[in-house]
Parts: structure tokens; sequence; C-alpha cells
């Protein structure tokens, strides 16, 4: 018998969470419908790159995810309303994920064996680029030549024209918007 735990998050009229979450993770498939709040869904994805999946990596605190409490990190993310992620991008599944209107029906499944060989797997990459490979960017980390393209959530506001030193023309943006950046390369 499973106990299940049902939290609902209503906060000044933005974002609204239900969704029934087992007390202990359980590794079965899950159905977790979240409503968009003024930060979005509240939590981060990696994956896409090798077929692995798309897993959560961080739960923002406080944000809608965290306080319904349906999603931790190490969930994979098998369907974003209705729509197979099994082997999506990690653009697809960001963009579908911004796209998919104000309330997101996600299936998910704890998975975190299959998560840490995605983090290892990743360190590993990241470990073997050396910082003078012409297609790496500061300390090796990003790897620019397996994804030109990714998308960046802001966490800051950013005005330009309060910003006297920058040295091209520039993009504004605000907290929780979602940059697609689509040349991360410096050829």
């Amino acid at each position: 018998k499973q106990w299940y735990q049902r939290r609902v998050a209503i906060t000044a009229g933005e974002g609204m969470a239900v969704s029934p979450q087992p007390l202990h993770p359980s590794r079965e498939a899950r159905r977790v419908v979240l409503e968009k709040g003024a930060q979005g869904l509240g939590f981060n994805i990696v994956g896409g790159e090798y077929s692995e999946g798309i897993f959560v990596s961080f739960v923002l605190p406080s944000g809608v995810a965290d306080v319904s409490g349906s999603l931790k990190k190490g969930d994979q993310i098998l369907e974003v309303n209705d729509e197979d992620m099994t082997n999506a991008t990690h653009e697809a599944a960001a963009s579908k994920l911004k796209n998919a209107g104000r309330v997101v029906t996600l299936l998910v499944k704890y998975n975190p064996d299959e998560y840490e060989r995605f983090e290892k797997r990743l360190g590993s990459l990241q470990q073997t680029d050396a910082p003078s490979s012409p297609n790496s960017v500061g300390s090796g980390t990003l790897r620019t030549n397996l994804k030109k393209s990714l998308y960046v959530r802001a966490l800051f506001d950013y005005d330009k024209t309060k910003d006297p030193d920058l040295p091209g023309p520039g993009l504004s943006f605000r907290h929780g918007d979602i940059i697609h950046v689509i040349n991360a390369s410096d050829d």
C-alpha cells in the first residue's frame, strides 16, 4: 500500500501545483500537473545529448515544482503534455516545456541511477576537453563542439542601457526569461 501526500501551492494568484506525491520516492512512472508561476515551472533540465533522456537537474527552492513536492533531482521526464520525450534532444524538451501552456502535465519517473550515469559521463567529457581546444570556452567545461545552440534561464534582471562597458549591441532580459543562444561557438 502506498501512502500519498497532496500539497497545493497558491501564492498571490500565481502558480498552482496539484499532484499526488509518494512520501517515499517510487521508481514507477507518475503524472505531475503544474501550473506555471511568475518564474515558470521552477526546475531545470539536463540531457538529450546522446538519447540518454531528459532529467530534472535542479528544483528551484520555493518554485512551483518545489512547493508542490512533485519533482526532484533525478526525475526523468518521459512526456510533456502527452508528447514523448524519451528520445528528445535538450533543445526539443526545453522548447516543449517553454511553449506547453499555463498548465503542464508531465509523465516522470524517478531514475537516480540513470541520472548518476549521465552526470558521470558529462563529468568525464568535461575533464577530457582541454582548455586549449579550439572549441572550448574558459576552463573547458562548456563543450560547444557538441552543441552550438542552447537555452539559458535568466536568474537576474539585466538592462543593457545601464551597462556602459558593453562591447556590442547587447540584450536586455528579466529574471525567468529563457534565452535561446543560437550560436555558442567562437567560430
